[in-house]
């Protein structure tokens, strides 16, 4: 039986290796290199192994396209998170196989940020966690990104009506 010389630097690189191929589960958390941004709460990264994985950000929900402040929002995750090293904590797979997780950038909390910025709503319907709510009504106090519109419509809503203009 051979002995490691770094034991801990095996278990975790193992851990990422086994999320990655077999799928990460809720709790998992890994460093990995963000590739791409899809829009403001979706985004692309590479754990070392051979496959990127997709990941949806957790407790938010930001503007689709379409949406006033759609750009601005994927714009603002690019400048956050394009090309740097995250930390994933995940804490779920949706329906379409995404991670569902928060992303972590230089400790910063990207969920809490675009919150804050007015990029995104607190989707309440999956997160009740009172920071992200307080960020969020700070956001609408001060009237920042969304939150300028008199009237904004979450995303979830727009989805919704765009679905029942397509069906007849």
């Amino acid at each position: 039986m051979s002995r490691l010389r770094h034991p801990t630097l095996a278990v975790a690189v193992g851990t990422v290796v086994v999320a990655t191929l077999t799928g990460c589960l809720p709790h998992d958390s890994f460093e990995a290199r963000c590739v791409k941004v899809y829009d403001g709460d979706t985004i692309e990264v590479m754990a070392g192994g051979p496959k990127s994985l997709r990941v949806r950000l957790h407790a938010i929900d930001s503007p689709e396209k379409g949406q006033p402040f759609s750009n601005a929002a994927r714009k603002r995750t690019q400048e956050l998170v394009e090309g740097k090293r995250v930390r994933v904590e995940v804490r779920d797979r949706d329906q379409y196989d995404r991670l569902v997780a928060r992303i972590y950038v230089d400790d910063q909390d990207l969920s809490k940020q675009l919150i804050s910025e007015g990029l995104a709503w607190h989707y309440t319907r999956y997160s009740s966690e009172l920071a992200l709510g307080q960020a969020q009504r700070e956001a609408r106090k001060a009237r920042r990104g969304l939150w300028q519109d008199p009237d904004p419509v979450p995303p979830w809503e727009f989805r919704r009506s765009m679905r029942n203009r397509a069906s007849p």
